[in-house]
């Protein structure tokens, strides 16, 4: 490539970088900004998919479907999976008033499906989401399943180094006490822990798994099979981060959907620690500040008082 080529490159790849740093930082306006001008440098299809997780309505739709139409030239079946994906979650939440909502969700839908390769789990866990829109819990109960089974040799790997990988696994090992590993991983596992979908999609994963596992007239050995697969879900992301307090939580009410009352116990009690050691760090600070504007330390203080109740 000329010098102008390699220039443009160069500050279309620092643009991009920039924008994904800015996400990390909670700072998505900036982030949509540094998005908008690596595409007037080059189109490609993962700025467009990223700009329109940061847009709302139409504006994200529109950046979705133009991701897409790269996407589908260059035949990238992955990244077409989860912008499909994407799409059909907009569907549901920002343009669920449309008349044509359901009937395009379904599309969106189908078209992840047809890209999922047999190993992408974002077709069937949008699946999932749609059919429980519906009041359609047993075909959303077996969705989710299929999207597990996609990443399941990756979650229990990970789940089995904080004893959550299986019920055999969590009756002989015990996390909440020590923290050490239970299990040492081969070359094999870690690569399939490497491969996950990102934390933010197992945590939807999980509550998937949870919030199915309480539809009704469910098969009981179904239900227990949801529970499972959410605590090797939020294993896998304990062992990733253990500084989450929604995990915890979502752990003890896994267990409790397991009818497991001592482990519920043991990790809504530690969710509990967590938020009010986050509590007294906030109050310390406002204590600190006397004088300054603390509007928004004072309203995180409220918020975390709200999930203690």
């Amino acid at each position: 490539p000329s010098s102008s080529q390699y220039a443009s490159s160069t500050l279309h790849h620092c643009y991009t970088q920039i924008g994904e740093c800015l996400i990390q930082l909670n700072n998505p306006s900036a982030a949509l900004e540094s998005f908008t001008a690596a595409l007037e440098i080059n189109e490609t299809a993962e700025v467009h998919l990223l700009r329109g997780q940061l847009l709302k309505d139409e504006e994200a739709l529109d950046s979705f479907k133009k991701g897409v139409q790269i996407l589908e030239k260059e035949g990238r079946k992955k990244l077409l999976c989860q912008a499909y994906s994407n799409i059909a979650e907009l569907w549901m939440t920002d343009l669920c008033m449309s008349p044509l909502a359901e009937s395009s969700c379904e599309s969106s839908v189908a078209a992840a499906l047809s890209n999922d390769e047999g190993v992408h789990p974002d077709g069937f866990q949008a699946l999932s989401s749609l059919r429980l829109s519906q009041r359609r819990g047993e075909d959303a109960a077996n969705a989710i399943l299929k999207a597990y089974g996609m990443m399941e040799e990756g979650v229990k790997a990970g789940a089995n180094t904080v004893g959550l990988g299986s019920k055999d696994i969590r009756e002989t090992a015990s996390p909440m006490e020590d923290g050490s590993q239970a299990l040492e991983l081969t070359s094999l596992e870690l690569s399939s822990i490497d491969s996950l979908p990102g934390f933010e999609f197992r945590t939807q994963t999980s509550k998937l798994l949870l919030e199915c596992s309480s539809v009704e007239n469910l098969p009981p050995a179904v239900a227990t099979a949801l529970g499972d697969a959410a605590v090797a879900v939020l294993g896998s992301l304990l062992c990733e981060n253990d500084e989450v307090v929604e995990t915890f939580f979502l752990l003890g009410c896994a267990f409790a959907r397991l009818e497991e009352g001592g482990e519920a116990m043991n990790y809504l009690n530690r969710a509990k620690e967590m938020l009010e050691k986050v509590k007294k760090g906030i109050e310390e600070e406002l204590n600190s500040l006397d004088g300054f504007d603390t509007e928004g330390l004072a309203e995180q203080a409220e918020s975390i008082e709200d999930q203690m109740d």
